[in-house]
């Protein structure tokens, strides 16, 4: 969720803004909600790992969460840069 809401590499004058991990925005514990559920699908498929296919889907989904809630789609990333 971090590089989809807030943590972006910003440019100042030229100049990268986040000089390291320090000041890069990352979500921390107390951002993430209280109760959260992870449903796997079972597959005879080979097995091929999850944990990496949760990323791209969940930045999907909440992009898509925030068009329906105000009405248009982002179109710059980190999200919250446009103030959401």
């Amino acid at each position: 969720m971090s590089p989809t809401l807030s943590a972006g590499i910003h440019i100042d004058a030229g100049a990268v803004r986040e000089s390291s991990y320090a000041n890069y925005h990352w979500m921390r514990m107390k951002h993430v909600p209280a109760d959260i559920q992870v449903h796997l699908v079972r597959s005879d498929d080979r097995v091929g790992g999850v944990g990496e296919l949760g990323y791209p889907s969940a930045a999907a989904a909440l992009t898509n969460a925030i068009a329906r809630a105000r009405g248009s789609m982002p179109t710059r990333f980190p999200i919250l840069d446009e103030g959401v």
